[in-house]
């Protein structure tokens, strides 16, 4: 997949110029932002399947949709703006990798 290169790109380039440091701050960022982009990419999936099933003519199903994938976005980006070190912290990271793995979720 996708993420899978990326997260390979990322791993070889931190890896060489950020040191053991940097690499123990790009996982918790990524993890955390794969899962969001995960959930995003559900929000998508149910609303293909729920679209095909109605011959790609509900508007509110889309509509419902658009607005949700539009909150989700609004959350996860805010969150990830204005909270990073508290999402990190709170899903483990630890208090030295902090202040990098903010700036990578950013």
């Amino acid at each position: 997949s996708c993420n899978t290169v990326l997260g390979a790109a990322d791993t070889a380039f931190v890896g060489r110029y950020g040191g053991t440091l940097g690499l123990a701050a790009l996982a918790p960022a990524t993890t955390l932002a794969n899962g969001a982009g995960y959930m995003v990419a559900g929000v998508s999936m149910g609303t293909l399947t729920l679209l095909a099933g109605k011959g790609g003519r509900d508007a509110r199903c889309l509509a419902i949709a658009l607005w949700v994938a539009g909150c989700l976005g609004g959350v996860f980006g805010l969150s990830f703006i204005g909270g990073a070190e508290a999402l990190l912290s709170a899903a483990g990271a630890a208090r030295e990798v902090l202040p990098s793995a903010a700036m990578y979720m950013r």
